[in-house]
């Protein structure tokens, strides 16, 4: 269920039943994520997005065994220790590739394509061109 208006008077703007397991679920302000197993094709795991209005933006297909997913403007990470996907909500695929060092740690930095990498002995900050 996806709610809106203030936190004294909710109202539920859409609601949704989904027949497959969902196996994890990221979100930020404006996105909600919901990962599955991947049914076809030759990828490992879809991921659904929803924005903040209910509607569904798309299905993004990934083969990264990921320990964390989240969102930034307007695209989405998915990493590990030793991987990294970033993927535009358009399905445009930015960056695939690995990490030199282990990392423990990604986060968003407020800037499109600036990322704050924590590994077990350094805080690094990463751009993509």
């Amino acid at each position: 269920m996806f709610y809106g208006g203030d936190s004294q008077k909710p109202v539920r703007m859409a609601y949704y039943l989904f027949e497959e397991e969902v196996q994890s679920i990221f979100y930020n302000d404006k996105y909600v994520g919901l990962v599955y197993l991947a049914d076809e094709g030759d990828k490992k795991y879809r991921m659904d997005v929803y924005g903040a209005d209910a509607g569904k933006k798309g299905s993004y297909f990934f083969d990264t065994d990921y320990t964390d997913i989240f969102f930034g403007q307007d695209n989405f990470v998915v990493y590990n220790e030793t991987e990294c996907v970033i993927m535009t909500m358009d399905g445009i695929e930015k960056f695939n590739g690995n990490f030199t060092k282990t990392v423990r740690l990604m986060l968003p930095t407020g800037n499109a394509y600036r990322y704050v990498i924590v590994t077990e002995s350094s805080i690094d900050t990463i751009q993509l061109k």
